[in-house]
Formats: C-alpha cells, sequence, structure tokens
C-alpha cells in the first residue's frame, strides 16, 4: 500500500503530520487548511470502521467482543488496546490498512495540490514512508497536560496513550519540520507559515 500511494501521489505534495497525544496535531492540519491545503483526519477515517454499515465493523467485534455487550463502547475498546500491546497490534493490523486506502481515495479527489494528513502513529504505522514530508507538532508536557484535562481525560490516560506511542524525541529527529505549539495560535500560526508553508509554496512555484 506505501509503495502504491507514493506511485500514486502525482503532482500532489503529501505532508504528514503527526506528534504525541494532546500536542496540537489539529491546530496544525487547520492552519495548513486556511492556507491552501486539503487536510486529511486519519483519525476520523478510522471511525468509520466501527460504524455498523462497515464491512470490518463485525471483524472488530467478533475480536474484541468485551467492547460490544450493549452496544458499541469506545472508551472500553481504548482500555482494553491501550492496556495490551498485542491486543492494540491486532486492532490496528484491521484498520491500518483500510485508513491507507481511504487517504487514498481522499487524496485522489483533493483540488489542491498539497495534502496534509495528521495521523497519529504517523511514524509507528509506517506511513511516513508514503509522505513528501512529515511535520512533528511538539508542546511542553505542562501545556498538553492542561489541554487534555480541559477535554476531560485523566492523568492516567494521559500516560497509557502517551506510552503507546513512540518517544516526542524520536518522532522530532525523524521529522522534517518540528512545529512548537506551546504558545499562542497566532505564534503557531506564524511558525507554520514560515518553516513549513513557504517551503510548499517554493515548490509549487517551481514545479
Amino acid at each position: 500500500m506505501v509503495q502504491k500511494l507514493r506511485k500514486n501521489l502525482g503532482d500532489k505534495i503529501l505532508v504528514g503530520i503527526t506528534g504525541v497525544f494532546g500536542s496540537g496535531k489539529s491546530t496544525v492540519a487547520e492552519i495548513l487548511g486556511t492556507l491552501g491545503a486539503s487536510v486529511v483526519d486519519a483519525d476520523l477515517l478510522a471511525h468509520e470502521v466501527f460504524e455498523k454499515g462497515n464491512p470490518l465493523y463485525s471483524v472488530i467485534q467478533a475480536k474484541f467482543s468485551e467492547a460490544f455487550q450493549e452496544g458499541f463502547n469506545r472508551k472500553k475498546l481504548a482500555e482494553i488496546v491501550f492496556s495490551d500491546e498485542l491486543r492494540r497490534k491486532e486492532l490496528e493490523a484491521v484498520i491500518h490498512p483500510y485508513v491507507f486506502k481511504r487517504i487514498e481515495e481522499e487524496m485522489t479527489k483533493a483540488k489542491t495540490k498539497v495534502v496534509a494528513v495528521e495521523v497519529p502513529l504517523l511514524f509507528e504505522s509506517g506511513f511516513h514512508d508514503c509522505c513528501c514530508f512529515t511535520v512533528v507538532v511538539k508542546a511542553s508536557q505542562s501545556v498538553i497536560q492542561q489541554r487534555l484535562e480541559e477535554k476531560g481525560f485523566a492523568l492516567e490516560d494521559m500516560r497509557v496513550r502517551t506510552q503507546a506511542q513512540m518517544s516526542l524525541e524520536e518522532k522530532c529527529r525523524k521529522a522534517d519540520f518540528v512545529i512548537d505549539n506551546s504558545k499562542s495560535i497566532e505564534e503557531t500560526r506564524s511558525e507554520v507559515e514560515i518553516k513549513v508553508w513557504e517551503k510548499l509554496h517554493s515548490l509549487l512555484k517551481g514545479a
């Protein structure tokens, strides 16, 4: 699937956006959207498999029946997969190929030259190999904790979800661009414009 996606890029620039839990990936994706990129959210595409009409719904229901006792319980599924690495990988093995295929579909439909894809497990899933550029969004731990607490996440939720991902330091080492989202939205936007968009824009002008 990775090779197929790269082959089908054509003249589009595919930008993968990631970061640790709560760092503000969506904020940076939205900024790129306002600057002229098409934006695709891999999490939203993944949620499609939990709709009853999706062919993968029954597959996941059979594998994770504990989360389907009284209809689908997303919180219960999260508790299962974030406490057991083998079961998390089992779920990812079902979901990732579907999400890769849906990203390809969305990328093909995009009317813009730049397509920004928000992928929480960008490097872990291997999706970075499909991308022309990768962006890691970081923020201070205190800022991340405050944001997630405001969204209703408990400290234990933050801990287990963070532990399930590659460390921020390693993600930053692998990234083409690193954006600090610890400050105001205006400062983050300025950093995205200067570090990322100007680079992409210069490539588009030279195409």
